[in-house]
């Protein structure tokens, strides 16, 4: 009893001693749970909370429009930021932002409302003998006076569910002028008329601000979460590569190594290497798999890029950016528990405000300024570029400008680290 009383209080000094191990097993998990519950939270009441952004382009003007537009803004279900966009315009707006919607409301607005009420109206009137058959059949055009374009990062399901309530707004104004006027003219209650099959009508395209046209490039569930998870397990490396580091730095193998006429960089560099390959293996697999197994279990297919070189080239970065961002862990920690369970947790929490979990535009402002520290945030707009976006090497320079960045910070901190040490002159 008394060696086990000795070997509690032991361990109990050293996890006191261990400031930054008793730090990361305290205060990072509660990190942790903060960032997810206000993700989590936020997802939860986008829609009740009334944070949906839209860029409204209102390209009739007329009265009718603006009290469409005043019925949007009263609803306080989006965050209005109005500019006068053509549709293409309006669609290259939602690509090149982090606004996941855009209403584009066309010329022929008001006009095409007040011809349907007339139709609809001279109708119910012929049905009921009120007014004379003009003998020509009424037929309601099919005039698109809405386009709602949504960004291709955006789930189906979510952009449906916009699509309802911005449709639900339009046909109350279209209703609401319809049984105003056929009101006035029987000097009746509408209410007892059916006109449920007149006011069917509508007039709302769902268009997606994609470039690539081709229907295989559609984004789906695979396109959107197989690139983010893949990201996922290649940072991961961090558990297995820092932890192997320190692991040989305490156990006294890795000056044993500096006592060979070498330099350390062949030690180092030998590493990053090994898990740069480790690292494309892991994508090339998970997206093989993917792409051959998920149609026989019944989940969409996920096709691949047409340009090749440019996935290529994300895959080989991402991998740099993980074994980079490894090594800095595994030289500024002082134990296995360090830099595991550091390693770890910061790429949860990466993965957390970087876009890995959920879109990042239902995320508070504070978490979305954050997610720009997050190397897996630019892994994921590099992937998006190219699956969802069709994007070419001229969308990819900004997000893999910020990971080279990253990569040239990691491998100074790197550097410095090892000369503090005066590992570097051994």
């Amino acid at each position: 009893m008394r060696k086990l009383k000795a070997g509690i209080a032991k361990e109990f000094l050293l996890l006191l001693n261990d400031k930054v191990g008793l730090g990361m097993m305290v205060f990072l998990p509660i990190l942790l749970v903060v960032i997810i519950t206000t993700i989590q939270n936020s997802a939860l009441n986008l829609v009740n909370n009334n944070q949906i952004e839209l860029i409204l382009s209102n390209q009739d003007k007329q009265a009718l429009s603006k009290d469409y537009v005043a019925s949007l803004k009263q609803s306080q279900l989006f965050n209005i930021v109005e500019e006068d966009f053509s549709i293409d315009e309006l669609n290259n707006a939602i690509n090149g932002s982090d606004t996941p919607f855009g209403l584009h409301i066309s010329e022929n607005f008001s006009a095409t409302i007040i011809e349907e009420n007339q139709i609809k109206t001279n109708s119910i009137l012929e049905s009921m003998g009120l007014e004379e058959s003009s003998g020509k059949k009424n037929v309601i055009d099919n005039k698109i006076t809405l386009t709602l374009i949504y960004s291709p990062i955006i789930q189906s399901n979510y952009a449906q569910s916009i699509e309802k309530m911005v449709f639900t707004l339009s046909k109350k104004l279209s209703t609401n002028l319809f049984l105003s006027e056929l009101s006035e003219l029987l000097e009746i209650d509408p209410s007892s008329l059916n006109i449920d099959q007149q006011l069917e009508q509508s007039n709302l395209l769902m268009q997606k601000a994609s470039v690539d046209k081709v229907e295989s490039s559609f984004p789906n569930a695979s396109q959107h979460n197989v690139p983010a998870w893949s990201i996922f397990a290649v940072f991961f490396m961090v558990v297995s590569l820092a932890g192997n580091f320190v692991k040989e730095k305490v156990n006294g193998s890795f000056d044993r190594v500096l006592t060979m006429p070498s330099s350390v960089w062949y030690l180092i560099g030998s590493k990053a290497i090994l898990f740069w390959i480790v690292s494309l293996f892991q994508v090339i697999l998970i997206f093989t798999i993917s792409r051959f197994l998920f149609q026989f279990i019944g989940l969409p297919t996920l096709y691949f890029p047409d340009n090749l070189l440019i996935f290529g080239w994300i895959i080989l970065l991402t991998g740099a950016t993980a074994v980079s961002y490894s090594l800095l862990i595994g030289v500024y920690s002082k134990t296995v528990e360090q830099a595991t369970g550091f390693g770890a947790i910061s790429v949860v929490i990466f993965a957390a405000i970087g876009g890995i979990w959920v879109p990042s535009f239902v995320m508070p402002p504070l978490l979305k300024l954050l997610s720009n520290i997050s190397p897996l945030h630019w892994c994921i707009e590099l992937f998006y570029s190219v699956f969802l976006k069709g994007g070419t090497f001229a969308n990819l320079i900004s997000p893999s400008l910020v990971l080279i960045g990253m990569n040239v910070v990691f491998f100074l901190l790197v550097y410095l680290k090892l000369r503090k040490l005066n590992i570097l002159s051994k």
